[in-house]
């Protein structure tokens, strides 16, 4: 019994013994390294596009496409939203341009030259003979001098000329076919001063007022007519509120795509490519849908209003009328200058 207890004493002892000296804890197993995470795809930057007309008008048409491309080119790294005659008139959208509130907006050149005064010698009236001279006007010399006075003066970046278009004579009363019909008419004309300065001449009572208030002043009474493009009285549906339509196409009326300063100046080289790039497909597409809406909507006004063709109207006597809007705006701009855009 005591050499039993001696020998278990003696295994023990050996146990511990070879514990101690070799029989440490197995060595640790490194957890598995963690995968790095794929980097969140950082948030699309949100720019606010904008205009004063609804969402059937050819600007806004324009600005859909245009927020269609650069989403697409920039991989979804900007996105548009558009702002349909929701954001005030046009003074506003351009006080929106400067403050940076507004990202881009559609702006009729007659309103900058409010700040640039020098934007209203395309203004006057039978100055432009087609769509294609007032294109080689916009597109050309005159048109990058105008760009940078938009530039400089409204601090705004042009990025392109779209078209409003040929202006024309819709009322109440009766059909325009000479300088005398507009005689003590109520016109809504924009507070532009040639445009007031032409309808004076012809004898029309002018009445400035913001586009938003056109409607419902010509439902109330308030004002007989206006002028405005073919496409326009159409995709605004006034021939529910007007008789007459003249296709007078006696002022051609251009509009800026602008871009806000506080937005371009932030883009790197490669972005403001980007963006002018589109800019210019974009003015291509806006003014070529310009000319097939004018003629769709002279086409329905035909069906909803009397209209007064152009082989009814006297344009010899219309442009003798405004012989003297012309040469006081001679001394404005200089005569050089007028004629050089009337013959481009």
């Amino acid at each position: 019994m005591k050499k039993a207890s001696v020998f278990l004493s003696v295994v023990l002892i050996l146990s511990l013994l070879l514990t101690a000296c070799g029989g440490g804890a197995a060595p640790k197993q490194e957890a598995p390294k963690e995968t790095p995470k794929e980097e969140a795809k950082a948030a699309p930057i949100i720019l606010k596009f904008a205009h004063s007309q609804n969402d059937k008008h050819k600007y806004h048409l324009a600005h859909v496409k245009f927020k269609e491309l650069i989403e697409q080119k920039s991989d979804g790294r900007y996105k548009i939203e558009i702002f349909a005659q929701s954001l005030g008139a046009d003074r506003d959208l351009i006080e929106g341009l400067q403050l940076g509130t507004v990202d881009a907006a559609s702006i009729n050149t007659s309103v900058i030259a409010s700040i640039a005064p020098e934007l209203g010698a395309i203004d006057l009236p039978f100055l432009f003979k087609d769509r294609a001279h007032a294109y080689r006007v916009l597109d050309g010399e005159i048109g990058q001098e105008l760009s940078d006075l938009i530039k400089n003066k409204a601090r705004i970046i042009p990025a392109g000329f779209w078209e409003n278009g040929f202006r024309d004579f819709t009322n109440n009363k009766r059909p325009i076919k000479t300088p005398e019909d507009l005689k003590d008419l109520k016109m809504r004309v924009m507070e532009v001063a040639i445009y007031l300065d032409t309808f004076k001449q012809w004898g029309a009572n002018a009445t400035p007022m913001a586009w938003p208030e056109v409607y419902p002043a010509m439902q109330q009474g308030v004002i007989d007519g206006h002028d405005n493009a073919a496409d326009t009285v159409n995709a605004n549906k006034l021939w529910e509120v007007q008789k007459h339509f003249s296709d007078s196409q006696h002022l051609y009326s251009a509009v800026v795509l602008g871009l806000s300063p506080n937005f371009y100046n932030k883009l790197n080289d490669a972005d403001k490519k980007m963006f002018m790039e589109v800019s210019a497909e974009v003015t291509k597409y806006e003014r070529e849908i310009a000319a097939k809406m004018y003629d769709e909507g002279l086409i329905n006004l035909r069906k909803n209003m009397t209209v007064t063709e152009k082989d009814e109207i006297d344009f010899e006597a219309f442009k003798a009328s405004v012989q003297p809007v012309w040469e006081k705006y001679y001394d404005v701009f200089g005569k050089d200058l007028i004629q050089k855009i009337a013959n481009s």
